[in-house]
């Protein structure tokens, strides 16, 4: 459970204009020394110790999950560079963006009566993440429909404790979805 704490004056930050400051300050404490240029990150950690984690550490000395974790991102990175109007080298790390369903959501944690009311929900209400239903699509001025290429699970879930978490499922599925965006727009490039 969380509780709110009035942070402390020495914690604000106040919002100054960019163009106020025309020089860097290299000597300042915000400066990160350790940056590097040569990745493509902006945002890189000053200290690495503090950013430590048991787990990534498991996949980078196992040859395997490390092969697997590489292949994941590739194939994440191939998938967003079909899709138009995405950075891959950004959005590789983001999950698709795909719901759990039914059995799997209902035991994933302790509250199993909300999670077993979602999933008798989402059995009689279309969401966001469904596939096999569409909107209505919206009508041009002469009456013809406007059709599109539907691009899924890009747009950021309302609730992250339902994302799909069987990676190879959803990042399989995330690929097809591009593969089949970009060769339905190669056919039809108007839509």
């Amino acid at each position: 459970m969380f509780r709110y704490t009035q942070p402390r004056e020495e914690d604000m930050v106040e919002d100054v204009l960019m163009g106020e400051y025309s020089e860097l300050d290299l000597n300042s404490e915000l400066v990160n020394t350790k940056f590097r240029e040569d990745i493509q990150e902006e945002l890189q950690p000053k200290n690495l110790k503090e950013y430590k984690n048991k787990n990534w550490e498991i996949i980078q000395s196992d040859p395997k999950l490390k092969d697997f974790y590489d292949t994941l991102l590739k194939v994440m990175h191939d998938a967003y560079s079909l899709l138009p109007n995405f950075d891959a080298d950004k959005m590789q790390y983001v999950m698709p963006q795909m719901r759990d369903r039914d059995a799997k959501l209902m035991f994933r944690n302790r509250h199993f009566i909300t999670n077993m009311g979602a999933s008798i929900a989402d059995a009689f209400t279309i969401v966001e993440t469904d596939t096999k239903y569409n909107e209505t699509f919206s009508q041009r001025a002469d009456g013809s429909f406007v059709e599109t290429i539907p691009i899924r699970w890009v747009s950021k879930l309302k609730d992250p404790s339902i994302i799909c978490t069987d990676l190879t499922k959803s990042v399989t599925l995330f690929y097809e979805m591009a593969q089949n965006y970009k060769n339905k727009a190669d056919i039809n490039p108007m839509l």
